[in-house]
């Protein structure tokens, strides 16, 4: 009976698992934003690297940082 559960949870945690991974690669669908006010959603990022901010439409990019304000 403990084999089973143990068995059982795992398979939840691989699967609960891949779904985070699936999740993380969420900013890949939107465009990336230009320095200054946003028009619609996008993603601020610093450069060409990894590190980015989601922003929306009002909000203020600074690519230099990739962050986003209001």
């Amino acid at each position: 009976m403990l084999k089973t559960f143990a068995t059982v949870m795992f398979a939840v945690s691989l699967f609960a698992g891949a779904a985070q991974a699936k999740g993380a690669a969420h900013h890949k669908h939107w465009p990336a934003c230009a320095e200054g006010a946003v028009k619609a959603t996008c993603t601020c990022r610093m450069g060409m690297t990894n590190h980015y901010q989601l922003c929306h439409a009002g909000h203020w990019c600074h690519t230099f940082i990739g962050a986003c304000t209001m």
